[in-house]
């Protein structure tokens, strides 16, 4: 019989907030943390790329509260570590501390790491390209790229540094798969565990991929918001009026065990991974097919694996990106996949709170499914104001809503085609 899988660890690090009860309270205030951007530090140094005017979108979804220091981070790790990569680190940390693992006491080579991103150490590139050639003024020098730069910037950097850091010997995995990198890596983590090749799991995705490279990228492909004389509502998932995603930064990491594993050492249980599901559309780089039945496959595999009937979701945490094309087929795909129950069914997409932190959405948004079933309350889709004919649903507009529910689903779809769904539940024994 394979093991069943838990949650009971969480460290989500948000612009709402770091930690789960001020990233809780911060979804809960049902305000935007969307801000207006100023300018990009580079590497922690006087040196600052300042000519945002030329974007078309200049919002974001910063994490102003991160004190390096603070969290436990020594002037050589925040050296050779990207932001992605302290970003993850911290929300290890606090997950760990959450679910109060004492490593001394467990078997080590039975724990594992993984940590998606989608953007990775772009961020870092990109800063060591302005300071090495002054801000692209002069011819760069290899010479003087520190030594660090390679090892800061692959993807599976965070992965080795927390397995290092607490001396973890069991899968050590980085999964990049765009918005979807969060519920591949925690759903690759159900599976080791639910096949009894470990028994604890350090999983979820971050990324940190504001830098002037990475804006200038979406921006060119139109994918940004462009409300920037109010940035605060400029992330209007669903709404008519909505015109782009912002970009932001963070993500979510937590623990997962077996159940036996977890009430062998007596753990809070957040809640449980019932079924992920996960396909490819093979249509088109960055287009949706039109009635999103490509979304549709990953929710009813999810589905399928949960055991679950379609009528015991009580939730759907959208991926909600707040883009024209986005909203319409995704919301498409549910009424595929619910029929006329799809009406029924509360759905919101938290980026509305916090922007859209690429790789690092996901596992945020698992996060907030589990949080939402342990709190008995449903996160509201703000800055919905304007209705769409095609995305007719109960998106929870504006105002969350107090309700005790079982069973939750969130989504993902990403660039290139990729879409994943996974099935949350309520622990009950």
């Amino acid at each position: 019989m394979k093991a069943r899988v838990v949650i009971t660890g969480l460290g989500p690090i948000a612009p709402c907030g770091i930690g789960k009860e001020r990233f809780w309270a911060g979804i809960r205030s049902c305000k935007s943390f969307v801000k207006k951007l100023e300018s990009f530090d580079v590497c922690d140094l006087d040196v600052r790329f300042k000519d945002v005017s030329d974007f078309q979108s200049q919002m974001v979804g910063m994490i102003d509260e991160f004190d390096k220091h603070a969290y436990g981070l020594s002037l050589q790790q925040l050296r050779r570590m990207d932001r992605f990569a302290q970003f993850a680190f911290v929300g290890s940390k606090l997950a760990i501390e959450d679910a109060q693992l004492r490593f001394d006491e467990l078997d080590r080579d039975r724990i594992g790491v993984c940590v998606g991103n989608a953007i990775a150490g772009a961020k870092r590139m990109n800063e060591e390209f302005e300071v090495l050639t002054e801000l692209g003024k002069q011819q760069l020098s290899p010479l003087h790229a520190h030594p660090s730069l390679y090892m800061s910037s692959v993807p599976h950097v965070a992965n080795v540094e927390i397995a290092s850091h607490y001396k973890l010997h069991g899968p050590c995995t980085c999964i990049s798969t765009g918005c979807t990198s969060g519920i591949d890596s925690v759903g690759y983590a159900k599976d080791l565990i639910e096949n009894g090749l470990v028994d604890v799991m350090i999983a979820g995705s971050v990324d940190a991929a504001i830098s002037p490279a990475t804006l200038a990228s979406f921006d060119v492909a139109g994918a940004l918001a462009k409300r920037n004389h109010e940035p605060d509502r400029a992330s209007r998932p669903f709404d008519a009026e909505r015109n782009g995603f912002v970009l932001a930064e963070g993500g979510g990491l937590m623990v997962l065990e077996s159940l036996e594993h977890a009430l062998k050492r007596k753990a809070t249980i957040y809640g449980e991974v019932l079924g992920f599901g996960t396909c490819m559309n093979s249509f088109h780089m960055t287009s949706l097919q039109k009635e999103g039945e490509d979304l549709a496959r990953a929710m009813e595999i999810s589905i399928e694996k949960s055991n679950i009937k379609h009528e015991d979701i009580g939730y759907i945490n959208a991926h909600g990106s707040s883009t024209p094309q986005n909203d319409s087929c995704e919301t498409g795909a549910y009424k595929r996949v619910f029929g006329d129950l799809a009406y029924k069914i509360p759905i919101s997409s938290t980026k509305s709170v916090v922007g859209h932190s690429m790789g690092g959405a996901s596992s945020m948004e698992v996060v907030v499914c589990v949080l939402a079933i342990y709190d008995d309350y449903l996160p509201p889709t703000i800055n919905y104001e304007v209705p769409d004919a095609y995305c007719d649903l109960d998106y929870i507009p504006n105002i969350g809503r107090e309700a005790r529910f079982d069973v939750a689903l969130t989504t993902a779809s990403g660039f290139s085609g990729i879409h994943s769904s996974m099935v949350l539940c309520r622990y009950k024994g």
